[in-house]
């Protein structure tokens, strides 16, 4: 055998294929996630267009910039103007399947930036999972190009090359990437008679809400999205606070990772025959629970979990009767790869050593409300009066107020601060009793007209005034 022949039978091939790209980078991703993917690229454009300093300092830092996306069973197409990419970019690594590792040299061009993006394979995987052509244009003040992806190409092993060519001339920065040729699942989902435009609208405004609130725009099929914006209860925070409803806070830098926390009452607790009322339990139900976000991007949405420390270390795993309380945790940093965030960017990665650390002042936050919850079951009247006396307020508000206050060390974190509210004591009243019995709808609805003229009257004022009302008959004889 001579030396030849030795050096091609001694080699065996390790080249990737487009199968395991196309087929599998794709199993393990909603549709939903796939287009969230694009609209994180839209976001990163404009983090890369305004600066680390103007999106992490500004109140509006989004605003000017936009998402426009439409679909039917034909094509998807998302537009926005949010910087575009550039030419060079295009060539070097933007289509690449991952992101290239960069010389000693070499800046990579999100360094420094708080984006979401690490590994470089969003755009091509929600390509890939949606249909088998594309186009992508993108325009920057220096250069505008359109590559294009044939269907040919996914089948084609050999050719990994993608043609580009220059079109109409610079302008404003944006891009615009249409797919057709739709899988046909994708298809039936995009389609005007199916829920996916409701559903996703909604997941959009969870999702976004944040960067909405700072002024960016989503207009899904020429329908502008509305944020969901998370709300506290609270009385007025500043230098002579000394007791009242207040939410649980936490700020420090963990691990080289800006971390904030508020958790508390976002609505007032509920009673027994609230919880009765399916329809009210299940609409506070989607609002109650821990939200986090990583560079203003929502990665964990109303959880209710043991992920979110419910049910671990003395904290009562959730129920209806925590209905009320629900949290917010914000990671920030210049370094994607500190966030404890998962591939998909839509959830948490659990052993993350910045996250356990935090988890902690998590659970010390639920502790405190889940137990003034129990308290608050004791005086209906005196439940009443306190969450009358704290108002519903954003995040802006809350953080201006925050600045009053006295915050302490923690003892547990370096270089961060906590809040502990003082919530109000309340005694038991050994002179209430709680009077509990059901009745036919049809009956109490009659009985809400009579009294208040009002068929959906609540169920516990109907019985409280008919007590009352008895009550007052019986005294009077």
């Amino acid at each position: 055998m001579g030396p030849e022949k030795a050096d091609k039978l001694d080699r065996v091939s390790a080249f990737p294929t487009k199968r395991f790209f196309v087929e599998m980078l794709t199993r393990d991703i909603s549709l939903e996630d796939a287009v969230l993917d694009l609209l994180d690229n839209c976001i990163d454009g404009v983090v890369r267009t305004r600066g680390a300093s103007a999106v992490n300092r500004e109140k509006q830092p989004y605003a000017g910039f936009h998402a426009h996306l439409s679909f039917d069973q034909d094509h998807f197409l998302i537009s926005d103007n949010c910087g575009g990419i550039s030419r060079e970019l295009a060539e070097k690594s933007a289509f690449m399947l991952g992101r290239p590792k960069r010389g000693a040299k070499q800046k990579d061009v999100d360094a420094d930036l708080p984006t979401v993006g690490v590994y470089g394979i969003g755009m091509k995987r929600a390509i890939f999972k949606m249909g088998r052509y594309c186009e992508v244009k993108s325009t920057t003040a220096h250069d505008s190009f359109r590559v294009t992806i044939p269907e040919k190409w996914f089948g084609d092993e050999s050719d990994w090359e993608l043609p580009i060519n220059d079109v109409g001339k610079p302008g404003k920065g944006g891009t615009d990437i249409r797919i057709e040729k739709l899988d046909k699942a994708v298809s039936r989902r995009f389609a005007k008679t199916g829920d996916f435009q409701e559903l996703f609208s909604k997941m959009v405004g969870q999702h976004y809400s944040l960067i909405i609130q700072k002024g960016f725009e989503v207009k899904v099929n020429k329908e502008k999205v509305t944020p969901s914006p998370l709300v506290f209860r609270t009385v007025q925070l500043d230098k002579n606070y000394k007791a009242g409803i207040a939410p649980y806070m936490f700020k420090g830098t963990v691990e080289g990772v800006e971390v904030s926390l508020k958790v508390g009452f976002y609505r007032p607790s509920v009673d027994e025959d609230e919880l009765e009322h399916e329809g009210e339990a299940q609409s506070s139900y989607d609002e109650a629970g821990w939200t986090v976000t990583c560079n203003d991007r929502v990665v964990l949405y109303r959880d209710k979990t043991r992920l979110t420390g419910w049910g671990e270390a003395n904290v009562p795993s959730y129920h209806n009767q925590f209905i009320a309380i629900s949290g917010i945790v914000h990671f920030r940093s210049n370094d994607p790869l500190k966030l404890p965030v998962t591939t998909t960017k839509r959830g948490i990665d659990a052993g993350s050593d910045i996250y356990l650390q935090v988890k902690d002042r998590m659970r010390d936050g639920l502790k405190k409300f889940t137990a003034f919850t129990y308290r608050l079951k004791k005086d209906k009247n005196e439940k009443t009066k306190l969450f009358n006396d704290a108002k519903s307020v954003n995040e802006d508000v809350l953080n201006a107020m925050s600045t009053h206050i006295k915050w302490r060390a923690d003892p547990k974190i370096k270089h961060s601060q906590v809040f502990v509210p003082n919530l109000p004591t309340i005694e038991k009243n050994d002179s209430l009793r709680t009077v509990r019995f059901s009745k036919a709808a049809e009956d109490i609805s009659k009985l809400g007209v009579f009294l208040f003229e009002n068929s959906n009257a609540e169920p516990g004022d109907v019985g409280e005034r008919c007590f009352d009302l008895t009550l007052a008959e019986a005294k009077s004889k």
